[in-house]
């Protein structure tokens, strides 16, 4: 069979050599391609629009699916082929010319494909000369051309013999009816519909041009001409408004959004009809009122029907307002939706419901979902449990349904279902590994035709630690890209905290945001407390206290404990919100009642400090049990404060000392603090020097002041490690740089006395003031030393004795006899018999022996 098209002289673009290699890869490229239908189909639509456009197209076909790949291609020695397509009209006309030609000299185009071009050619946007009015006719010719020539050659290969089911389907169609109307009653676009969906049913999509000759037949049968002509508009219009047709053409399936309707017109169509009808309905909403504004009189219908059709002009490049033969609309309809069933555009009856959910997260979609649930819809369950589990606006979370419905929705034979309920099993569960070796497969099956929450599951299999697949989380992204981008929210939250923590991909604040705005936004609760995150820390966006207020209070008000938590510590600060201790306890209390342990702790302060509540001691120390049973080691260490200072409880140092330990072997540096200090003072443990300095030693290499003065001393005495001044310098130096004053008076001495450094007075009252600033009693004391004596400071009996008095007052024995020496003996004070008996006396009855003799003389 050979139909000849030429548009373009090949002549006028490229030489006789390059036309042959264009030959060449043409051929190779069809070859490789020719068993892959969906390929076939769209080289045939995107070389048609090249042939058809009236203005440069290298950039529009540089951006084409197959063409694309086809061009790629052309590489090694026949670059140049590539880049004169990639740079020149006419070039990109020919290669589209000669891959048609080939095509259908090799009887690689359909019956119902060269229709649906041919339609798709007939409603295209005029062309703007006559060169192309002239090359829009020479295309019609063609397809025309090659649609008769299918005909022949199916009537000379095919016998006589029919398809039984199809004959019988033929032979009643007059009797058949649609809702109590028989066919023939019925108008032409239901007519249409209902044959459509019929032959598909009986037939589905292995129909051959005999059939659909066949069904033309049947066309005069039921009362319409095939060649009478319809507005193409109007008749998918009237489809899309009654769903009841919708549903006889789709099998009661549904159309996911379209992203690319070039090539699908009528199934583009009726998906953005359904859109503006739901998700999109914000859009008609818009017009409505702008239009209205302005004193225009309008009905919602006209603006649905004038933003469907600019909608098709911009994305398909084809006016729908166009009259069209019933058999070649017909035939149409055929081919998307088999095509469009190829590309998973329209789903199966079980995916539904995921796509109602995926797209409308309203009380009226909860219901239906629900009404399908009730009637033991598999994927109806397991969408409860995501809507338990995440609240979406509609319902508050409640993880009690959440885990039964992913076992209600496991049991109806859901195995996506089956990795959630056995991931809430113990790790070391039976069951746990015998339900994910079970549905591991059929999970992948799944997700590899492109079940959204398969999709998610799959991800999570490669994120968490590998679970049956081994780990990767650049893997885990693509998976979890896959679902996020069918718009689920679920996921589209995983694949903002990967963006967050830099896991699989390169970490971005600014798309973690993104990501958890579009969840955030479909009401998803974690998504909506993330975002809170983002905002109160500025983190890829610009930090709001209130909007990240905005955002918790949305989760918190759906039942969600961590954004309950979040509330309560914005309330508790003063953050975006006036500052309310009482509305804090409230929010903590609500959080804390779900079992969230962070509320629970932070309700523990609460109590302890008597902020928002009367104090209570015991109060605190029960919430504190609850967040510490739970391991949270901050509340592990403060239960073990209250068992040590007899806060709420029973002094007790053996359980102060176990909770100190739960928290320290989480890494809590105080608590390790505290267990080093119970092993040097044999507080509710065996004294042990050793263990002592094991424990002052994590806690001070995590720069915790206190540990490192510690370790300091157990260096300088030996106790526990071999005794070393210059490491115990070192310690005292970490510790005293960060303010401890008992490690800058320790560091003073070691500088006084030359212990392990090099002797210097200077530095010892550098390091003793630096303590003695801080109210530190024995650095005021060696300060005054340094004054008294002149050592590392001009002497000055004043200053001398403004430093003992501030240790002094303190309690500090040899600052109250050294004062009560000066005063005896009037250096830097006035003489007083009196002030100088009343110091001595105060340390005499410290045991102070100095004082005790000054006094017996006094």
């Amino acid at each position: 069979m050979k139909n000849q098209l030429a548009i373009i002289d090949g002549n006028e673009v490229f030489t006789i050599d390059e036309q042959s290699a264009l030959n060449q890869e043409i051929d190779r490229i069809i070859s490789a391609h020719r068993n892959n239908r969906q390929g076939i189909n769209r080289l045939v639509f995107e070389c048609t629009a090249a042939l058809t456009e009236a203005e440069n197209v290298s950039h529009k076909l540089e951006s084409k699916g197959f063409f694309q790949r086809l061009i790629g291609e052309i590489t090694g020695s026949n670059k140049r082929l590539q880049d004169k397509i990639n740079s020149n009209m006419r070039a990109a006309q020919y290669a589209s010319q000669v891959t048609l030609q080939k095509l259908a000299e090799q009887n690689l185009m359909t019956f119902d494909l060269l229709t649906a071009v041919n339609n798709k050619l007939n409603a295209s946007v005029e062309a703007t000369n006559e060169l192309f009015k002239k090359q829009f006719m020479m295309m019609g010719k063609f397809f025309l051309k090659n649609r008769r020539d299918i005909v022949s050659l199916d009537l000379r290969l095919n016998a006589v013999e029919k398809n039984v089911k199809l004959l019988n389907w033929q032979n009643s169609i007059e009797y058949l009816d649609f809702q109590g109307v028989e066919y023939g009653e019925l108008d032409d676009a239901a007519k249409i519909a209902c044959l459509a969906g019929d032959f598909y049913e009986l037939i589905g999509g292995t129909w051959s041009t005999s059939d659909l000759l066949l069904l033309k037949a049947a066309l005069g049968q039921v009362g319409i001409n095939p060649h009478h002509r319809v507005n193409y508009l109007q008749t998918i219009k009237t489809i899309a408004d009654t769903p009841a047709l919708q549903q006889k053409l789709l099998g009661n399936q549904i159309i996911r959004p379209i992203a690319d309707p070039f090539y699908l017109i009528s199934l583009g169509t009726l998906a953005k009809w359904d859109a503006l009808d739901a998700c999109e309905q914000y859009l008609v909403n818009g017009a409505m009122d702008v239009l209205q504004e302005q004193g225009a009189d309008v009905v919602p219908d006209k603006v649905k029907t004038t933003l469907v059709k600019k909608y098709m002009e911009q994305w398909a490049d084809v006016n729908l307002d166009t009259d069209i033969e019933v058999y070649d609309l017909l035939l149409d309809l055929l081919y998307n939706v088999e095509t469009g069933k190829e590309e998973k555009l329209i789903l199966s009856a079980d995916q539904k419901q995921i796509r109602l959910f995926l797209t409308d997260h309203t009380q009226k979609a909860f219901e239906t979902i629900r009404s399908a649930a009730e009637a033991g819809n598999a994927n109806a369950l397991y969408i409860l449990a995501e809507y338990y589990r995440r609240g979406y606006g509609v319902v508050p979370v409640d993880e009690k349904r959440t885990s039964d419905y992913y076992k209600q929705s496991y049991e109806a034979g859901y195995p996506v279902a089956g990795y959630e309920v056995a991931s809430a099993l113990p790790e070391n569960a039976d069951e746990r590994a015998e339900i994910l070796d079970k549905v591991k497969e059929k999970i992948m099956d799944l997700a590899n035709n492109g079940d959204v929450f398969a999709l998610d599951i799959v991800g999570d299999m490669y994120y968490d630690n590998g679970r049956s697949v081994g780990q990767s989380y650049e893997t885990a992204v693509e998976w979890y890209r896959k679902a996020a981008e069918q718009g689920y929210a679920r996921t589209q939250c995983r694949l903002g905290y990967m963006h967050e923590s830099g896991h699989g991909v390169e970490q971005s604040y600014e798309k973690a945001v993104e990501w958890y705005q579009k969840a955030a936004e479909q009401g998803h609760v974690a998504a909506q407390c993330n975002l809170g995150v983002m905002y109160e820390y500025g983190q890829g966006v610009e930090q709001s206290y209130e909007t990240a207020v905005e955002w918790y209070r949305k989760a918190a008000e759906q039942g969600y404990a961590r954004g309950q938590c979040n509330l309560g510590v914005m309330y508790e600060s003063g953050h975006g919100v006036e500052q309310s201790y009482e509305t804090a306890v409230e929010w903590y209390r609500k959080a804390a009642e779900q079992g969230n342990a962070t509320a629970q702790f932070n309700l523990g302060v609460i109590y302890e400090n008597g902020k928002g509540v009367e104090q209570s001691y015991e109060t605190a120390v029960e919430w504190y049990r609850k967040a510490a049973e739970q391991g949270d080691a901050t509340a592990q260490f403060n239960l073990g404060c209250q068992y040590y200072f007899s806060k709420g409880v029973e002094q007790s140092y053996d359980k102060a000392f176990e909770w100190f330990r739960k928290a320290a072997e989480q890494g809590v540096a105080s608590a390790q603090y505290n267990l080093g200090c119970q092993y040097y003072f044999s507080q509710g443990v065996e004294q042990s020097y050793d263990k002592a300095v094991e424990w002052y030693r994590k806690a001070a290499e995590q720069g915790y002041a206190g540990a490192q003065w510690n370790l300091g001393i157990m260096y300088e005495y030996g106790e526990g490690v071999e005794q070393s001044y210059e490491t115990a310098v070192e310690w005292y130096q970490k510790a005293a740089e960060q303010g401890e004053a008992k490690a800058q008076n320790g560091l003073g001495i070691m500088y006084e006395n030359g212990k392990g450094v090099e002797q210097s007075y200077e530095k010892a009252v550098a390091w003793y003031r630096k303590a003695a600033e801080q109210g530190h009693a024995n650095a005021q004391f060696n300060l005054g030393e340094c004054y008294y004596y002149g050592r590392g400071v001009e002497k000055s009996y004043e200053t001398a004795a403004e430093w003992y008095r501030k240790a002094a007052e303190q309690g500090n024995a040899d600052a109250q006899y050294s004062l009560g020496f000066m005063y005896e003996n009037r250096q830097g004070v006035s003489r007083s018999r009196g002030e100088a008996r009343a110091w001595y006396r105060k340390a005499a009855a410290q045991g102070n022996e100095s004082a005790k003799k000054a006094l017996a003389k006094l």
